[in-house]
């Protein structure tokens, strides 16, 4: 059990927003080809695209839109996830715990 909660909190966190790019490359190819569940999956995530870029923009005209600006904030939380394990990839911070952090 603690694994599977060290896995689904942790790792997968991390490593969420490159599901998210995965599928958005790979549905692009697919509903060229005419498959209609790709097309649904690509028409989806444009459509999420759209709400998450419409919540940006509501945030800068400080507009309170319920539903675009949560969508904006999950796309925020995800490319900051993005953007710091790519960081950490390429050595440009370190991931170090120490008592003092507390």
């Amino acid at each position: 059990m603690l694994f599977c909660s060290i896995v689904s909190h942790k790792i997968l966190r991390w490593i969420t927003p490159v599901f998210f790019i995965a599928t958005f490359v790979s549905a692009i190819p697919l509903s060229v080809g005419g498959s209609l569940a790709a097309r649904v999956v690509l028409a989806g995530q444009c459509a999420v695209l759209s709400a998450a870029a419409v919540g940006y923009a509501a945030t800068r005209l400080r507009l309170n839109i319920p539903f675009v600006g949560s969508v904006y904030e999950l796309a925020l939380e995800n490319m900051g996830m993005l953007l710091g394990v790519l960081r950490v990839l390429l050595g440009h911070q370190e991931v170090a715990y120490t008592s003092e952090d507390r």
